[in-house]
């Protein structure tokens, strides 16, 4: 989201139409699910099985932290817009 807030401003880029701030900063957090990445890198870095097991936990709760946040800014977005999901 702040790379492509600077491309706008720095008029590399336009948004399209009818996309607003709010959905960039949504769909950021919703990029943040990706967690099979982190697994990967988290087994490559981690050799005692009780570390590992912490950092597959935390990536676990921070990507459902971040597929609920994106899903509430882009709900609350939608409501807002006389949209929605309901």
């Amino acid at each position: 989201a702040l790379f492509a807030y600077g491309a706008v401003k720095a008029r590399l880029a336009v948004l399209p139409e009818g996309i607003r701030w709010v959905h960039i900063v949504g769909a950021g957090f919703l990029g943040g699910i990706g967690f099979t990445m982190s697994l990967f890198i988290g087994g490559l870095s981690f050799t005692e099985k009780e570390t590992m097991d912490l950092a597959k936990l935390s990536i676990l709760a921070s990507s459902v932290v971040a597929g609920i946040t994106g899903m509430v800014i882009l709900w609350i977005s939608g409501r807002k817009a006389g949209g929605g999901l309901a």
